[in-house]
């Protein structure tokens, strides 16, 4: 006679009626009371999640198998067979690689930030989820935004990290092509960053703006009222129905209540698995695939970007000249430079401490146990000694302030030097480096000398862009140059 534990073993995490089901096909002689009475009374180590399921059914594991990707998957399928919220809500994060930044959580989830009837909010079932140990927040470096992640797991991975960044430059990329097709004002269109999330309805989007477009535009005492514009984003994943499960259910939620403003639903992804593309067609969403909008040589570079990024390091090491014509290209889209010109940056960076025979490390995750976790621009060790890099990639005429300045040295370098201190295999002598595109405010300028001169045993500098095309010009990196005066603006 089989226990539940070990159908349990065998089976992964399950429902309470798919286990009586088992039980049953086991043992013809086996009543269902009888087999809804030993799944209740199984004991230790067979676990039930404090999480119902609807209908008040419970899932049941082994210790075990908490966190696991069986478990997610076992309890993401018995969710979304009965339409739970929680379900939608886990859905979303597996479709963005198991990590969200906390405040795009409501339109990963596709779960309502305000009341809506006969919705769960999205930190409700946050919180539900956390209490039950299957999300997590976390603070992954210094930033003041949080990440939302499964319990198990460690935040945003490489891959989802560069997929991020791209899907930020795919969008100011769309904005513009947007308000040059006649969707929408460009000032007008709302994008989501890492503070705030564009609004339409009870529902959070990483994309949402008015449009007066004549199909979607109504007339209300004779007068036209604008439609709007809604849209998600998802990339580095070929998009299946489940992907899309959550945005479904904004778009019709939205539909159910009557509204008499129209909305426009789009929809952005590399690819699509044939049923969810069906789907979007079927319902009418604008789909988005980055080849068929703005051709194949934008969106191969905006690929061979997000690889990039993912193994910078790496990219600048073998193949710099490659990897800044590609930087050249991609900044001269329009809408892209804005969320680019970080990582411009910290590349050039790199490839100077690179040709001066430093190893590089690009973006390094870190955490000093006491302090807390940061992140490195760029770590650059030779023999002798190990430097680190902060790259502020300004827009022209942005100056970098005293309060930024304050919030890496009271936060990120306290951290990282405590973690250097603790790594033995990093030389002894150690320097700090701080780069701005631009310059620096005036009362920057005063913390800067009283920083200088403070620190002198692991010294402290502070680089603005003249400074840095000073350096681009000493490695005779012509190109460089012209790339830096012409997206920097000096």
């Amino acid at each position: 006679m089989r226990s539940v534990e070990d159908i349990l073993k065998q089976s992964g995490p399950s429902r309470a009626s798919d286990l009586v089901r088992t039980l049953i096909s086991n043992d013809v002689n086996l009543t269902p009371s009888a087999a809804r009475q030993r799944v209740s009374r199984a004991k230790h180590p067979v676990r039930r999640l404090s999480l119902n399921l609807p209908n008040k059914e419970r899932f049941l594991y082994l210790d075990h198998q908490l966190g696991s990707s069986e478990f997610i998957e076992n309890l993401l399928e018995a969710l979304e067979t009965t339409g739970s919220a929680y379900g939608r809500a886990i859905a979303g994060l597996v479709s963005r690689d198991g990590a969200v930044l906390s405040t795009h959580f409501a339109i990963a989830s596709g779960l309502p930030i305000q009341n809506a009837k006969g919705q769960l909010r999205h930190d409700v079932v946050e919180q539900n989820l956390e209490r039950c140990d299957i999300i997590c927040r976390s603070k992954e470096t210094d930033t003041d935004t949080e990440v939302i992640h499964f319990y198990h797991e460690n935040g945003f991975s490489a891959k989802r990290s560069a997929a991020l960044l791209t899907e930020d430059l795919l969008l100011g990329i769309l904005r513009v092509w947007l308000y040059k097709t006649g969707w929408s004002s460009s000032k007008s269109i709302a994008l989501r960053s890492p503070t705030q999330v564009p609004q339409y309805g009870q529902f959070a989007w990483d994309l949402v703006g008015p449009t007066y477009l004549a199909g979607i535009r109504n007339q209300v005492d004779n007068k036209p009222q604008n439609g709007f514009i809604v849209g998600d984003i998802i990339l580095d994943r070929r998009i299946s129905l489940r992907d899309l499960l959550p945005y479904f259910k904004k778009w019709d939620c939205l539909v159910a209540q009557r509204r008499r403003t129209r909305m426009q639903p789009i929809f952005i992804a590399d690819s699509f698995e044939e049923d969810a593309l069906m789907e979007l067609r079927k319902r009418g969403a604008f789909v988005c695939i980055p080849e068929i909008l703005f051709g194949e040589q934008v969106a191969k570079d905006l690929r061979d970007i997000r690889n990039t990024i993912r193994n910078a390091a790496a990219a600048i090491t073998t193949d710099p000249n490659s990897v800044f014509d590609l930087l050249h290209r991609v900044l001269k889209i329009e809408g892209a430079s804005l969320n680019l010109r970080g990582v411009a940056l910290e590349l050039m960076i790199a490839h100077l401490y690179k040709q001066d025979g430093y190893e590089i490390d690009i973006r390094q995750k870190i955490r000093a146990n006491e302090l807390g976790a940061a992140e490195i621009d760029i770590k650059a060790r030779d023999r002798r000694e190990v430097v680190s890099c902060e790259c502020k990639g300004m827009a022209p005429g942005v100056l970098v302030g005293k309060k930024e300045l304050e919030k890496w040295l009271d936060t990120s370098l306290p951290r990282i030097k405590s973690w250097m201190n603790k790594q033995p295999s990093l030389p002894t002598k150690k320097r700090f480096e701080f780069y701005s595109s631009t310059d620096y405010t005036e009362d920057a300028k005063v913390l800067i000398e009283e920083t200088e001169n403070l620190h002198k045993k692991q010294p402290v500098k502070f680089f603005n862009g003249i400074e840095i095309l000073k350096k681009l010009r000493a490695q005779n990196m012509q190109s460089l140059v012209e790339i830096f005066k012409e997206h920097f603006k000096q």
